[in-house]
């Protein structure tokens, strides 16, 4: 995956100090003997402009800083950073960086994410043309996307698999037989919240409202939800997954979702007697909680 993106947006990206001159020099000739809008953003550019985007929309604003929405300023402001940033990290920090805040479609941030969505693989895992893929879709993520435009998808896909052999990133054998396979998509949406857990959706539910009403984790509900999601957090539980299990199936025997008429509710939470810690927290009902909020008190 870093082979394929540095082939395509930015194979320089080693050589350069966060601007690359002869990439622009390039550029500007280019549109002016031919009337294009090529760009020449280097990879740690478009690192600061990304970072600049989701600082402005964590804050509640908007920035535009991308396309024709730039201007000169702009421009110069986002060299200057990127001047900044390689003083103060390393290029495989900022190529990481890059990879984990890019967007790949309107709602997959990240590379990982990307992976697991378009072929449901672990970003370590891409082989060259799902990284070509993905490498093609940072450029536009709507222009190119595999879902709405396959065949734009695919001919992006073999631009970056060319780039890759031409910097020497991939054998010719490897080249022809990555053109050689289609896109591969094995489109898999990932559940985000407590309506993804693997159990226990209810005991996730409780826990994320202990933290959004715990002031040590912010003054404001706003600051602990920035926390809450986007900090980082490792949160230990006590959780027993496998008293959890068992308590699932119990209710369910008892009380199928599947068969059981809705009004009729079970639930069943464990607790441990020396410390009160809840062990299990199961119910009969799908965890839904945009329902909830729908469902007058």
């Amino acid at each position: 995956m870093r082979d394929a993106l540095i082939s395509i947006e930015d194979y320089r990206y080693y050589e350069h100090g966060g601007v690359d001159l002869e990439g622009i020099l390039g550029a500007i000739a280019s549109n002016v003997s031919s009337g294009t809008q090529r760009g020449a953003s280097t990879i740690t550019q478009q690192f600061v402009n990304n970072v600049l985007i989701d600082t402005a929309r964590q804050n509640g604003g908007t920035l535009t800083l991308s396309g024709g929405g730039k201007t000169v300023g702009d421009k110069l402001r986002e060299m200057k950073l990127a001047i900044a940033v390689e003083k103060e990290l390393s290029k495989d920090e900022i190529l990481e960086g890059y990879l984990n805040i890019v967007p790949f479609s309107g709602t997959t941030y990240g590379v990982q994410a990307a992976s697991k969505y378009f072929f449901n693989v672990d970003a370590k895992d891409l082989n060259i043309q799902q990284s070509a893929l993905l490498a093609g879709l940072v450029n536009g993520p709507s222009a190119y996307s595999p879902e709405s435009n396959p065949g734009g998808a695919l001919q992006r896909r073999n631009i970056v698999i060319d780039a890759m052999l031409t910097r020497g990133k991939i054998t010719q054998e490897q080249h022809d037989a990555a053109l050689a396979t289609d896109l591969g998509l094995n489109i898999s949406p990932t559940l985000s919240g407590c309506v993804g857990a693997a159990q226990a959706p209810y005991f996730c539910d409780y826990v994320t409202h202990l933290i959004m009403n715990d002031p040590a984790y912010g003054e404001t509900a706003e600051d602990r939800e920035k926390v809450l999601f986007r900090s980082g957090l490792t949160i230990k539980t006590t959780l027993d997954s496998r008293v959890q299990a068992a308590a699932q199936t119990a209710v369910t025997e008892t009380a199928n979702p599947d068969t059981t008429d809705g009004k009729v509710g079970h639930t069943m939470i464990s607790l441990d007697p020396k410390t009160g810690n809840i062990l299990s927290m199961a119910q009969n009902t799908r965890y839904n909680p945009a329902a909830a909020r729908a469902t007058p008190c």
